[in-house]
């Protein structure tokens, strides 16, 4: 018997949901890999917005510029793929969540 704290994990085969993917390498879903980029440079711009505040260097600003573009450019890369396996998985477009993902995205 598992100790109570290994108990129902999400790393644990038993209890993790598996989502399958189409767009995929190597049996690894494109989509999860690719959008951690866009949300790591679109949190990362009102840091650069603030520390061109308080220092007035324009490199701040530039890469504010090049985060937000970034952001756009990766967050469509993301999209592309993510529509991918909503289009052609019926078994992800059965899941309510999928939807509410796609339209809040």
């Amino acid at each position: 018997m598992r100790p109570p704290w290994r108990r129902g994990r999400a790393s644990d085969p038993q209890y993790a949901r598996k989502v399958p993917s189409v767009m995929a390498v190597m049996h690894h879903p494109i989509h999860p890999m690719v959008v951690v980029f866009p949300i790591a440079f679109l949190m990362a711009v009102p840091a650069t917005d603030l520390a061109w505040l308080f220092t007035a260097d324009g490199f701040w600003a530039r890469l504010s510029l090049w985060l937000t573009g970034g952001g756009l450019v990766m967050g469509l890369v993301a999209a592309v793929f993510g529509i991918g396996d909503l289009l052609l998985l019926p078994e992800v477009r059965r899941k309510p969540a999928a939807w509410g993902h796609f339209i809040a995205a």
